[in-house]
């Protein structure tokens, strides 16, 4: 019962974080160097980052299927030991492949759930079957994009079965205003039951940063390149949904990066807990 597989995927923020959640757009571990680095040589010091950067969830996303399949494996087991989910909705593995969607939260899993300010919320995540023909056979060996209007539809039908009061989807679907344009297109083929309240386009950044179809649902946002967006939602008489999105704040870097960065030096490898060496 794809119900009852979504209710018992439901798991509680830490009382100080309840009124907050923090979401990758994808392709966090995947795009930089160190990052790809230290998936090689120490994916627990990687893990422990993120979860102590507040991190519930990440999105699997293009970026993520064309680094090498251990490093993606040692990654997010990593990260699934410490509670933090890497999602995946419209992946899907062949049994030659199984382990990486074991890892996951695939659309055949279940749909996530965090308990929020009274709210569940339903996470959802999208990588582009286009994205297939991109990264190259062998990254996609034994692994299929589902289409984006079906699994979305399929997705959100789970959601709003377990339960879930807003469901927000991320979609990897292309770069910049065109590729939130497709996705808008895509929405618009979906029943009004079956639409996500919010979308996080990964790529749109460097064009757009909040868009609302004629038909209201759902939103879509997108993060200003190489930052964050903070989004405040509420409901009100006036509107089912009403959203604020802004460029987040630069801020100090957090303790967890203090913590983290150490762990690495030039000629030393990665070792965890070592120090670097001292500059002349």
């Amino acid at each position: 019962d794809p119900a009852e597989i979504a209710r018992n995927d439901v798991w509680r923020r830490h009382a100080d974080r309840s009124e907050t959640l923090l979401r990758d757009t994808g392709g966090l571990l995947a795009r930089h160097g160190v990052a790809r680095f230290a998936s090689r040589r120490d994916p627990e010091a990687l893990a422990d980052l993120v979860r102590d950067l507040g991190y519930a969830a990440l999105g699997f996303s293009e970026s993520d299927l064309g680094d090498p399949r251990e490093q993606v494996l040692a990654r997010v087991r990593a990260l699934r030991a410490r509670g933090v989910r890497t999602i995946a909705t419209n992946l899907r593995c062949e049994p030659a492949a199984q382990a990486l969607c074991d890892a996951l939260v695939t659309g055949a899993s279940g749909v996530p759930m965090v308990e929020l300010s009274g709210q569940r919320v339903a996470l959802l995540s999208y990588i582009d079957p286009a994205a297939s023909a991109r990264v190259g056979p062998d990254r996609m060996q034994g692994l299929r994009l589902e289409p984006l209007v079906g699994s979305m539809r399929a997705g959100v039908r789970v959601a709003r079965a377990a339960g879930a009061t807003l469901v927000v989807a991320l979609a990897d679907n292309g770069y910049g205003a065109s590729g939130a344009a497709s996705l808008i297109e895509a929405a618009g083929q979906l029943e009004a039951a079956d639409k996500p309240d919010v979308v996080f386009v990964s790529e749109a950044g460097s064009e757009i940063l909040f868009a609302r179809p004629v038909g209201f649902r759902p939103a879509f946002v997108a993060a200003p390149t190489r930052t964050a967006v903070a989004v405040r939602i509420r409901r009100n008489e006036a509107a089912p949904l009403d959203l604020l999105a802004q460029p987040a704040a630069a801020g100090e870097p957090p303790p967890a990066f203090a913590r983290f960065v150490p762990q690495g030096g030039a000629g030393h490898g990665w070792r965890s807990g070592a120090t670097p060496p001292r500059v002349p």
